[in-house]
């Protein structure tokens, strides 16, 4: 019998730890559609200081960010009141559109001065972790804990220590890619096994905080082998 099938059948001597292995509680809050409704994200979120600069941008939980947009209408902003155009993941939204940002947060233009969004989105499931490593001429390396499951976001990044000259604190966050960015930003590589920053910024140390593949795979999980809970 597969752990779907032992949930299907509810025994009740059996449910609890059926719920156990797959972490019902980490399934509801990462595998099921969330709802965020009449959020002032001008005001109550506003610019994220690990997120594009012209951004208001909505810091998602830990454990509940954002994987694929699935509708933004706004109810009352500066700009004309109606549902959002959904741009791809890791692009930086105009006037009336949204996106979900590199770091696994959603993102309106500030301009647009949103004060009332409804927000329907499905989250991605992973585990978050945080280390702070040196960066060796820009480049920080992610350790295996983090590079073995596979990064899906890098949500935090901050400079903690610096040469002379250089720019130490939070840095915002870019899309994956090659080439250096610019100064006061960082980015994952194409890999997402290490972190750039700016040659400019001079940092000798940061701290890193990335969500990564879920060790309780909930795909295997399900179609795994339960005889103990039959």
């Amino acid at each position: 019998m597969t752990l779907k099938e032992a949930i299907d059948r509810s025994n009740p001597n059996t449910i609890a730890d059926a719920y156990r292995v797959i972490k019902l509680g980490t399934t509801l809050m990462q595998d099921v559609k969330q709802t965020i409704r009449r959020r002032n994200i001008h005001v109550t979120d506003g610019v994220s200081l690990y997120d594009g600069t012209t951004l208001d941008t909505i810091q998602l939980p830990d454990d509940c960010k954002a994987g694929r947009l699935l509708m933004v209408r706004t109810l009352a902003s500066g700009v004309v009141v109606q549902e959002y155009t959904l741009d791809a993941n890791d692009t930086t939204p105009i006037t009336l559109h949204a996106a979900i940002q590199p770091t696994g947060n959603i993102g309106v233009l500030s301009a647009d001065a949103v004060t009332s969004i409804d927000i329907e989105f499905m989250p991605v499931r992973g585990d978050m972790f945080e280390v702070t490593l040196p960066v060796v001429a820009s480049f920080l390396t992610l350790p295996a804990v983090m590079t073995t499951p596979g990064v899906v976001y890098l949500c935090q990044c901050e400079a903690m220590s610096i040469g002379g000259g250089g720019l130490i604190g939070r840095k915002v966050v870019l899309t994956p890619g090659a080439g250096a960015p610019a100064a006061g930003q960082c980015r994952l590589d194409l890999a997402k096994a290490t972190v750039q920053f700016a040659a400019a910024d001079l940092v000798t140390s940061a701290r890193v905080r990335c969500l990564c593949s879920s060790a309780a795979d909930l795909f295997a999980l399900l179609q795994g082998s339960t005889p103990d809970l039959i």
